[in-house]
């Protein structure tokens, strides 16, 4: 696991949102997608 992505998902769920997560993360909203997206693929989620 990258810590990129699990900071992503973290960042979801802290801030209620990939739009905001991205806000605060200083990243786009389809970046945080992928990382997220990415993290559920190596776990089969």
């Amino acid at each position: 696991m990258r810590y990129v992505r699990l900071r992503a998902f973290h960042n979801v769920a802290i801030c209620g949102g990939f739009s905001r997560a991205a806000e605060a993360l200083h990243l786009t909203q389809p970046a945080i997608s992928d990382q997220v997206r990415k993290l559920e693929e190596e776990y089969d989620v």
